[in-house]
């Protein structure tokens, strides 16, 4: 019992976490990126900035949430796309487990609604599964977010991106898809 209740509290964590820094980053404003490689703060991961992000990990590092990778792109009508990796050491290698538990958790805590179906996808040769959804942050906007989830040697990652629904998020949909092909476990 011990154990499950440990894997709840840590499938909980990750899955609030990417689910409440889309308030947290929703009025940043940075520069553009230049397509570099960047690396996580844990050293995990190393991965290419698309083009128009900045890497912005280090503006969060006293936080208390514990963010690997934070990259964001300018603000545009008040809101600025982001994608953050968090990750928690987890004793499940289970990732459909993962994302399961995760789901059931923010469909019972956050105003999040419009689920898409679960796909399964890789990421550097680990089996992963992304699911999108939208989210309205309080008495603001609703974003439109898209959760990736992989686990490798132990940890679990939720990358999650975070823009405005409607053209704001297709155009950021590319982003992520360069972060996961360039993504490469170090």
């Amino acid at each position: 019992m011990a154990l499950l209740r440990k894997r709840s509290t840590q499938t909980r964590f990750v899955a609030v976490v990417g689910v409440s820094l889309a308030v947290f980053f929703s009025l940043s404003a940075v520069g553009l990126g230049a397509g570099a490689t960047v690396k996580a703060n844990s050293g995990a991961f190393a991965t290419a900035l698309p083009h128009g992000f900045a890497n912005n990990t280090a503006a969060v590092s006293g936080s208390a949430v514990r963010v690997d990778l934070l990259i964001t792109a300018p603000a545009v009508d008040g809101f600025a796309v982001n994608i953050n990796v968090v990750r928690e050491r987890i004793t499940t290698t289970n990732v459909t487990a993962l994302i399961d538990a995760s789901l059931a958790f923010i469909k019972d805590t956050a105003r999040a609604h419009a689920f898409s179906t679960i796909q399964s996808l890789s990421v550097d040769g680990a089996a992963a599964r992304a699911v999108g959804f939208l989210n309205t942050l309080g008495s603001g906007p609703v974003v439109h977010q898209r959760q990736v989830y992989v686990i490798h040697d132990g940890w679990g990652y939720a990358i999650t991106d975070s823009a405005l629904k409607g053209s704001q998020y297709q155009r950021s949909v590319a982003a992520l898809r360069q972060l996961l092909a360039s993504w490469r476990w170090l």
